[in-house]
Order: C-alpha cells, then structure tokens, then sequence
C-alpha cells in the first residue's frame, strides 16, 4: 500500500492535483486530524519521501490555501508506474518547454526562407 496527500487548489486546472507520497511509518488519521484542526495561516508538518531520496523529508502545508486536500492509502498495482513518480507534485518539464518555445521561435526563420 502507498500512502498520499493530495492537494486541490481552485486555480488549477482539473486533474491538476498537486500528490505527494507519504512515508511509509506516518499514521494516516494523526495527519488527517492534524490537517483538520489546522488554524488559517498555520502550517502542518507532513513526512514524504520524494523520488530518488531514501530519507523522510517534512513538507509544510497549509491547508486552508486549497480547496480541498485528501490522504488515501492506494494499493500499488504491478505494472503500474513506480509510486515515487508522483511523490514530487506537479512539476513542469522545463526541458520540453524550453525546445517548445526554440522551435516556435525557429518557425517563422524557416518561412521566410522558403
């Protein structure tokens, strides 16, 4: 079983969730309480693991800046993507968006040749 914390802010797109996983001694009900009782403007320390670390890192969140959060233990499915893949949140891939914009900026160089 992989262990989650799930953000969802209302400035995300949908199916834009930010995912972390959980490390594998946290209690899911002393987080899910910690994260209920949060005040607004408090952080709450939650262990995670992040992809190719081995040690247990403390994320600070604020819960009162989403819209809605979740913490799920998933059953790891074989075949599936390794769980760490969605330990880091979203990231963008900056390499794929800097050849994006080379290749537009190339484009119009490449028409006005032809």
């Amino acid at each position: 079983m992989a262990k989650y914390l799930v953000l969802y802010s209302s400035s995300q797109r949908i199916g834009q969730e930010l995912r972390w996983r959980l490390a594998a001694d946290v209690d899911l009900e002393a987080v899910r309480r910690r994260l209920d009782q949060a005040q607004p403007g408090e952080f709450i320390k939650v262990p995670v693991v992040l992809e190719d670390e081995l040690q247990t890192l403390q994320l600070r969140v604020q819960p009162h800046q989403f819209g809605a959060w979740l913490v799920v233990d998933l059953p790891e499915v074989e075949g599936a993507p390794a769980p760490l893949l969605a330990a880091r949140g979203r990231m963008p891939d900056w390499g794929r968006l800097f050849r994006q914009a080379a290749d537009v900026a190339r484009e119009p160089k490449r028409q006005q040749s032809q």
